[in-house]
């Protein structure tokens, strides 16, 4: 382990089973003012190490973990609705993934390796759970659904280590020092311990909050893939872009396992957590809006709502008129010439898939949320998700209409129409 500092001594004093066990046995709605405002000063005491620059590298990244640890309770004021990076704890996401942000392979892995430890922790999880292990979390719990769960969290597993994610383990236990967590390699010891506490006690908001921290990663593996895609297109370079359009698939169908698994929750589950959760909508992720653009080119009815959400601006970048997406790459080339036919292919199947998932994602939005209601972050939940159901990157795509039924078998395809919001390619 490295020298500590003084600061960096002060701060690894600090208990980490301590501010977890203090969430995770009332749920963060229900904290504690006093539990609250303890943890307020130790995230602005950790911010200010963080602003020093006369402090160590080692310090500073010990800082950074309990910046994201303590993220929740330092931002989200008592009855206050997180928003969707707070809720999902976003911050800590970006710690996991920030040792290799210069390489595309180095964080395609590390997110098949983040998505693989999710899971694995919701099964140990939900194992315990049936067991009789766990201590919280056991309102609104329903043992057939749990069971069947499991198998269907076990067949995304091995998916997923198909498709390269790695089991290696990481030693660093909840009651490790925090030196521990700023010195691990992998950095899984944060993801699994460290994140993810739900709003409630309610049993299956842990599987919400888990399926959406590893649907972030699926957007994050499709977004690296298909930006070396289009770069490999324009370059004229077919075979690596092949490849990396068929990477972009496998994070498309880990999506669908990922609603697959969530879809064994009961609907008046939902509704027992569901309007805690009204500002965090999964229409406010980053990584979503990265990926969409990137694929489609910028959709100009949502300029003011990026403009308008702080975390959301990075997605104005692809104003910049050298910007290409992917639809616009593919259709620049002749499917009918040998050298492009194959990257047709690989990339019919890519919006194959995922036009599936946005209609699982419909699905999902009809059976849970009441008819006619409000969708989560204001928008008109399933009519918003009906609207955009048939943005995909060729017109006359639809979904797998009975990949679709057999999970939501009331959802009829008839009256969903191919929606043509307005694309912007360049200013």
């Amino acid at each position: 382990m490295m020298s500590v500092s003084p600061a960096g001594a002060s701060i690894n004093q600090l208990r980490l089973d301590a501010l977890m066990e203090g969430q995770l046995s009332v749920g963060r709605e229900y904290m504690p003012s006093s539990f609250r405002q303890e943890w307020a000063v130790v995230h602005s005491y950790a911010a200010s190490i963080m602003a020093d620059s006369n402090r160590s590298a080692f310090t500073h990244e010990m800082a950074k973990v309990l910046l994201a640890a303590t993220s929740f309770i330092g931002t989200v004021t008592a009855g206050k609705q997180p928003n969707y990076y707070q809720y999902i704890d976003g911050q800590m996401l970006d710690w996991y993934l920030e040792p290799v942000t210069s390489s595309t392979v180095g964080l395609i892995g590390r997110s098949l390796d983040g998505i693989l430890a999710l899971l694995k922790m919701l099964r140990v999880f939900e194992t315990r759970s049936l067991n009789g292990l766990e201590a919280y979390h056991r309102e609104h719990f329903d043992e057939t659904q749990i069971r069947r769960r499991i198998e269907l969290i076990e067949e995304a597993l091995e998916k997923v280590r198909q498709y390269g994610g790695t089991d290696l383990e990481d030693p660093v236990g909840l009651d490790a020092p925090l030196e521990s967590f700023a010195a691990s390699t992998s950095r899984k010891c944060a993801l699994i311990h460290l994140m993810g506490a739900p709003l409630t006690q309610s049993h299956d908001e842990v599987l919400f909050v888990r399926v959406l921290q590893a649907s972030e990663f699926c957007f994050l593996g499709i977004r690296l893939s298909v930006s070396t895609a289009i770069s490999a297109i324009t370059s004229g370079e077919a075979p690596r872009a092949v490849r990396k359009l068929q990477t972009a698939t496998r994070f498309a169908q880990l999506l669908r396992e990922l609603l697959r698994i969530l879809q064994t929750m009961p609907v008046e589950h939902f509704a027992t957590f569901r309007s805690l959760t009204g500002k965090a909508s999964a229409l406010q992720s980053i990584g979503f809006h990265l990926m969409d653009t990137l694929l489609h080119g910028l959709n100009t009815e949502k300029l003011e709502h990026f403009r308008r959400i702080e975390h959301l601006k990075p997605v104005l970048c692809f104003c910049d008129k050298d910007f290409v997406s992917l639809k616009q790459a593919v259709l620049d080339t002749e499917e009918s010439r040998p050298e492009w036919r194959e990257v047709w292919a690989a990339c019919r199947q890519f919006d194959k898939d995922l036009l599936t998932w946005r209609g699982l994602h419909l699905g999902f939005a009809k059976r849970y949320i009441p008819q006619d209601g409000p969708g989560t972050g204001g928008t008109s939940g399933a009519r918003y998700l009906r609207q955009h159901l048939f943005r995909g990157i060729f017109d006359d795509h639809e979904p797998d209409w009975d990949s679709v039924r057999e999970m939501f078998p009331d959802l009829e395809p008839n009256g969903h129409h191919h929606a043509m919001p307005s694309v912007l390619i360049v200013p």
